[in-house]
């Protein structure tokens, strides 16, 4: 019940472009690539905070394999992007506060919305998803 409906909206599109059975792989790489994210901002965010290059690595490391967050890259779930959209999201707010050129800074304070608001569509999809299917 609670899977990624927005993938489910993407898979007829898909398959009447390229054929029967080609979204498959968008339903395996989308939670991996969430995870990878997930973890890479962990990494930044350890960067901005003054972590060593060694800590660095290892918040990547624990944030995808310390947590549920690594067991996600395996499932169908939509915890990944959000966590995804959600650590990008803090990533960009730390360098828009640690950034000393403001027009830098609203760059990257403006990505940081993005990213949330990327996170709370991620959300409204799976309930929509979820609502349209129960019907």
């Amino acid at each position: 019940e609670f899977q990624t409906p927005h993938l489910d909206m993407a898979k007829p599109a898909l398959e009447s472009a390229f054929g029967p059975g080609t979204s498959q792989p968008l339903f395996l790489l989308a939670p991996l690539a969430g995870v990878l994210l997930a973890a890479a901002a962990a990494g930044g965010i350890a960067r901005l905070a003054g972590a060593p290059t060694s800590l660095q690595g290892l918040a990547v490391l624990l944030a995808s394999l310390g947590g549920p967050l690594g067991s996600y890259a395996t499932s169908d779930f939509s915890e990944a992007l959000q966590a995804a959209a959600l650590a990008g999201a803090l990533l960009f707010a730390l360098g828009a506060a640690r950034e000393s050129e403001p027009r830098a800074s609203r760059r990257r304070a403006f990505a940081a919305g993005l990213a949330a608001g990327a996170a709370l569509l991620v959300i409204l999809f799976k309930v929509l998803g979820l609502v349209v299917r129960k019907g």
